[in-house]
């Protein structure tokens, strides 16, 4: 009986370890986009950043959004500033509003001109 119940904890465990895992906005069917420019606003305390050139009313930065610096390590939205030039990642809600997963900042404003 050890043996039974043995063999078929082995057997969910393979095939739970091979059901593929997708993160919560694959599952959810949301397209994520890309879009770069310059910052024109940063508002760390409403977790909000305009681009310039971008007809949006701004973007909404997630709680779990990645944000790093030129050389890829990991900053916070207040450490970005205006004039610097950016890639973020996003997605719209049904809502309208586009909510950010990640911003890469390419450059500090004055540098790279």
């Amino acid at each position: 009986m050890i043996k039974n119940i043995a063999v078929v904890l082995t057997v969910m465990m393979c095939a739970a370890a091979a059901t593929p895992c997708y993160c919560q906005d694959e599952a959810e069917g949301r397209e994520l986009m890309t879009v770069e420019g310059y910052v024109t606003t940063v508002d760390d305390r409403g977790s909000q950043i305009k681009i310039r050139g971008i007809k949006n009313t701004g973007f909404s930065i997630d709680k779990n959004a990645t944000i790093t610096a030129e050389d890829a390590s990991d900053i916070k939205l207040s450490d970005i500033n205006k004039g610097d030039y950016v890639a973020i990642e996003y997605y719209d809600e049904p809502s309208g509003s586009s909510v950010v997963t990640s911003i890469a900042v390419q450059y500090k404003a004055g540098e790279g001109w």
